[in-house]
């Protein structure tokens, strides 16, 4: 059994993943937006760029712009490769 299904026995969700989602979700909630959704993609798809915004179809200036706000709203530096790896398995965790 994976390590975070493990994990999942033990401890709620929301105690696994990383606090940013939460204010992703709210602001996505708050303001018809799909924040949560487009980092969720764009991680997925490893940060590639024309990649992530033909699967949403939205244009690339617009998922910059998306990405620019969730760094913005979250504090978020997803250059790091650690914060990548943390955000990736907490989409894990939720849509497990």
């Amino acid at each position: 059994m994976p390590l975070f299904l493990t994990a999942m026995q033990t401890f709620p969700v929301r105690f696994l993943c990383r606090p940013e989602l939460k204010i992703l979700r709210a602001y996505d909630q708050a303001h018809s937006s799909m924040l949560e959704e487009t980092l969720r993609c764009y991680l997925t798809n490893e940060r590639a760029l024309l990649h992530t915004a033909e699967l949403m179809d939205i244009h690339r200036t617009t998922l910059l712009y998306r990405i620019r706000r969730i760094e913005e709203l979250t504090g978020l530096q997803l250059d790091d490769e650690q914060t990548r790896f943390d955000m990736l398995l907490s989409f894990h965790l939720i849509f497990q």
